[in-house]
């Protein structure tokens, strides 16, 4: 027998599922997530958000959805959480939620859809104001970090009322016009003449109209209403030819200003300018200060309960046409670019609306784009590179702003036949490209090229639940440097397995012990992963609930996970025998590790397979590791050391052989070295 011939190490990290795989690859990876010294940690965790402080943990309903962010100019930062028929946000130093929508015993009172069908989670948009939540079925939400309110208006405010002197200067308020006089002074309405033509010294014949919006706290507003009555008022010349016609000005009472819904916190009234003799009849905003100023957000009738309101603004002060809007209607998610709000309809998603510029809930009057000229619905949005990126079930577009013609918004085609299934899947990786899930893989865009990244993965692909893969849902850890997609198996209602996108190495692994519905990563220096869905306890029964991911708690029993690393095919020049392998890791737990042994593409067991080993020499004792040895014990902490334990194989002249360890004990995996023995060449005759 030829002497024992060691390969160099194989630094496994990523797998691949092709029959012929590259060095470095494996055919299964599961529940190992990369470190930064390169290596490959076990996955562990999660722990509950809320740990049990004596009264056990908190009860959650169905998820939906979760998000983190800073408000309130980054001074608090805040976790809202979907789940059953309530909307919580987290308050950290009470250790306790406060339900901000919910059908009863919430802040603000609204219906929330409540089951397990096939839909994306709640999606959440942060903008400099606050956040926009946009359940399913349901009008989005606003919440600022003080208040939630309802976001935007389904429709306009009524029509107002005018009323003044009227054509005969007879009616009440014409004995208005002249009470005015006596106790406020002049009116400042109306038109005068001085043409040495004829009408020297004549207030001329004039009409007014007018319209009103509600107002937000933010700024936001509904569309204008329907125009007034109009208001109009005869030709009159002073009974004094010393007497100007300054005096014969007048004023007008607007009533039945409209008391809006939430989250009205103002109206605005505009107005027209002398129909007569301005020769435009465009609305003009009514000023909210004295001296004809429009500031802020202040609206001009600053409150929601008066209904009436003095007009005396003369048309010089008249300045600012007004803004048009459309209605904001329900979503189902939206983005932020070009320093607007871009949202996909629930009535009509095919359809992408924008706002006004900074104002997230103001849709701009017949400000839309369609991206696909048949009507497919928009399944993604993300802005990238100064463009905004929109997907239908099967295409890639781009949206970008277009000049031509006035200022407005062009679409193109950026891939023909790379869609995307689930828009919460999206997401940017630490170089700013943006991967994302498709129905037929996982595709990555850098600004150059669009590219299919999961071909190493495609049959776990194919093997997915295509029905359900809208409720996907992905964000990048900055911590592991993975993207991780949750995602349904075939036949599973849940998303029941994570696939991760290694960065650094640009492979897959995969890891399970989660079914989440919906993830997000915490807006500050913790960049902690945190999910809502179900976790099942070793033992226990599945459990709704919010989790910090790759976190553990020493009360809370971690699932049941089986740590595997399955090799790729490993071929010889000739007919060779494994005979030994020296696993490569880091000293770790008490606990033995199982190794499986395989030959010549076949998956059936080799002779005497499934050798136990361990990550200690034997006679040492484990290092302390967390929940094992008590904080300020006699126990002394040091750092774990590399080991690489043998393990004898027997795999008699295989022509390709492929090894599998598996283990429900965490350990910390570096890769695997052979020890090969070359069969001697035997002479073979052929039959007849």
């Amino acid at each position: 027998m030829a002497g024992l011939r060691e390969t160099p190490l194989q630094p496994i990290q990523v797998e691949s599922g092709k029959l012929l795989q590259p060095a470095g690859s494996a055919e299964e990876v599961r529940n190992f997530r990369r470190t930064s010294q390169g290596t490959l940690a076990a996955v562990v965790g999660p722990a509950p958000l809320i740990p049990d402080y004596g009264n056990g943990y908190l009860t959650w309903g169905n998820p939906h959805g979760v998000c983190h962010a800073r408000l309130m100019k980054g001074r608090r930062d805040v976790l809202l959480i979907h789940t059953g028929t309530h909307i919580y946000v987290q308050d950290g130093p009470t250790r306790s939620r406060v339900a901000l929508v919910a059908t009863s015993a919430g802040l603000l009172t609204a219906t929330l859809v409540n089951d397990t069908s096939a839909r994306p989670p709640t999606a959440f948009l942060t903008t400099p104001q606050g956040l926009v939540i946009m359940p399913a079925e349901s009008r989005p939400f606003f919440y600022d970090g003080e208040r939630i309110a309802t976001a935007g208006w389904e429709r306009a405010p009524e029509a107002p009322q005018a009323d003044g002197p009227t054509v005969a200067d007879s009616d009440a308020f014409g004995t208005l016009f002249y009470l005015y006089h006596a106790d406020f002074g002049h009116g400042r309405l109306g038109t005068i003449s001085n043409d040495a033509g004829g009408e020297i010294n004549t207030r001329m014949r004039g009409a007014l109209q007018y319209a009103q919006r509600w107002k937000d706290p933010w700024g936001n507003f509904s569309p204008w209403s329907a125009r007034s009555n109009t208001l109009s008022w005869k030709r009159a010349i002073p009974a004094s030819a010393s007497s100007p016609a300054e005096n014969l000005r007048v004023v007008s009472v607007v009533s039945n200003l409209a008391r809006g819904p939430n989250p009205t916190a103002g109206r605005d009234v505009a107005r027209s300018k002398d129909l007569e003799h301005a020769g435009t009849s465009t609305l003009f905003l009514l000023p909210n200060s004295v001296g004809g100023a429009v500031t802020g957000r202040w609206a001009t009738v600053p409150d929601n309960s008066t209904k009436t309101f003095v007009d005396n603004c003369p048309d010089t002060w008249l300045a600012l046409p007004v803004d048009e809007a459309d209605p904001l209607p329900a979503v189902l998610f939206g983005r932020l670019a070009f320093g607007r709000a871009w949202y996909v309809p629930t009535n009509n998603p095919g359809r992408i609306i924008f706002t006004h510029l900074g104002r997230w809930l103001t849709p701009e009057k017949d400000g839309f784009v369609t991206p696909d000229p048949g009507g497919g619905a928009i399944t993604g949005l993300w802005a990238f590179g100064g463009v905004l990126l929109a997907w239908t079930k099967t295409t890639t577009y781009v949206i970008e702003p277009f000049t031509a013609g006035g200022p407005g918004y062009r679409t193109y085609m950026l891939h023909p036949t790379v869609g995307c299934a689930a828009p919460d899947s999206i997401d940017a990786l630490d170089d700013g490209s943006v991967v994302w899930l498709g129905y037929d893989g996982f595709y990555r865009y850098d600004g150059k090229t669009v590219q299919n990244i999961s071909t190493p993965i495609q049959s776990t692909v194919d093997g997915l639940n295509r029905a359900r893969l809208v409720q996907a849902t992905a964000r990048f850890d900055p911590e592991s440097a993975e993207y991780r997609c949750w995602v349904p198996e075939s036949g599973a209602i849940e998303n029941t397995l994570c696939l991760l996108f290694d960065v650094a190495t640009g492979g897959w692994r995969r890891r399970d012990g989660e079914s989440l519905r919906a993830v997000c990563v915490t807006q500050d220096h913790r960049r902690e992963m945190i999910g809502v869905g179900y976790v099942t306890p070793a033992g226990g029964a599945s459990t709704s609930g919010v989790w910090v991911l790759d976190h553990q708690d020493p009360n809370f029993t971690e699932p049941t996970r089986t740590y595997l690393i399955r090799t790729c095919w490993f071929t010889t020049t000739g007919r060779t025998s494994p005979m030994t392998v020296f696993v490569h890791g880091v000293e770790g737990r008490t606990g033995s590790h199982t190794l499986y042994e395989y030959r010549d593409y076949r998956h059936q067991a080799a002779v005497n397979n499934g050798k136990s080993f361990s990550m200690r020499d034997p006679g040492t004792t484990a290092p302390a590791t967390w929940n094992t040895t008590a904080f300020a014990s006699t126990a002394r902490w040091v750092r774990s050391r590399p080991i690489k334990p043998k393990v004898d194989l027997y795999i008699p002249s295989a022509e390709a052989y492929q090894v599998e360890i598996t283990s429900t004990v965490p350990y910390e995996f570096i890769g695997l070295r052979f020890g090969e023995t070359a069969q001697p060449e035997h002479a073979r005759t052929e039959r007849a």
